[in-house]
């Protein structure tokens, strides 16, 4: 595929998305070949507005469970069950740990909204993951030491974010209600989604069960 005709291959856009407090932080990425340039984050104020904005992503990863939304509020999904049993991280309680902008109280409404937005046809282009998840894989399959709002849990997830070039313009974003940690959380779901547009994403599970309205159930990782 070229660009306008000029014999340059076209960038492919990624982005990430994770809940926050006044709606839903979106961080954007151009892929062409090896390089990698990430845009500065913002905040959009609902689901529709980040998934479906211009320019289309080739694929976003989003930090909120996608399928079954009363087995994911009870972490019965297969998924979460082998995200404790595999690597002993408990999706429920990881997406509603307090960040350092405050208590997670607006979770559930922002579920409303992806029960109500995300449709089937969304799996094309969006993917499920969890932040400290992507923080261990990219971490050679090990735990993290400290926790992610911890000043020492910052300093070791900005180490493994730092691999990627340009991360600080994401990272250094000074945005009202966004934490630290919720930057490096959207972050890693720029660093998992370039895996798995590259084809080396991980599934958890290895084969995804399907919800009863046909979402596949599954973390990329």
């Amino acid at each position: 595929m070229t660009a306008s005709g000029s014999g340059a291959r076209a960038f492919v856009h990624i982005g990430s998305i994770v809940p926050v407090r006044d709606g839903w932080l979106v961080a954007t990425a151009k892929l062409r070949g090896g390089a990698f340039s990430p845009d500065p984050p913002k905040v959009v104020p609902d689901l529709a507005r980040a998934i479906e904005g211009r320019p289309r992503f080739t694929m976003a990863g989003i930090n909120v469970p996608i399928g079954d939304a009363s087995a994911a509020a009870d972490g019965r999904r297969q998924c979460d069950v082998e995200a404790v049993e595999k690597f002993g991280l408990d999706p429920v309680a990881s997406r509603h740990t307090d960040t350092l902008a405050g208590p997670r109280d607006f979770l559930d409404e922002r579920y409303r909204e992806v029960v109500a937005t995300i449709a089937t046809r969304h799996q094309r282009s969006l993917c499920e993951f969890l932040p400290e998840l992507s923080f261990m894989e990219a971490n050679l399959a090990k735990p993290l030491s400290s926790p992610p709002s911890s000043e020492a849990g910052l300093e070791e997830r900005a180490l493994l974010l730092g691999r990627m070039p340009g991360i600080d313009r994401i990272l250094s974003a000074e945005l009202d209600g966004v934490g630290p940690d919720e930057l490096q959380e959207v972050a890693a779901g720029l660093w998992t989604t370039r895996r798995v547009i590259a084809r080396m994403g991980r599934r958890l599970p290895d084969t995804p069960e399907a919800s009863t309205d046909g979402f596949r159930m599954e973390i990329l990782r």
